[in-house]
């Protein structure tokens, strides 16, 4: 019996073999997981900088040390709000 693996035809294992996988060490899956991994941290870092701007800007203790009036407006809070649940979406771990 054959089966397809990574475009190789095998037999059927009857049994568990150890294999030299050597043949597929030129697919450079991990190398590309890594740089993957480091651009999408850099990217949600600078969205998550991008965003703490307002969110501080807006922050009634921020606002109230720098003698402003707590409230930039009337729905400040709530935009607060949606953007701190973004910011902390985004610094979330990634799934492994």
């Amino acid at each position: 019996m054959q089966h397809q693996h990574h475009g190789h035809a095998h037999a059927a294992h009857t049994t568990h073999e150890h294999h030299d996988h050597g043949e597929h060490a030129g697919h450079g899956h991990n190398g590309d997981h890594h740089a993957h991994m480091v651009a999408d941290f850099r990217r949600r870092f600078w969205l998550s900088l991008v965003l703490t701007v307002p969110l501080l800007a807006l922050s009634p203790t921020i606002r109230e040390w720098l003698g402003r009036e707590p409230s930039a407006f009337a729905g400040a809070r709530y935009l607060l709000l949606v953007l701190a649940a973004v910011n902390a979406r985004l610094l979330r771990m990634p799934d492994a």
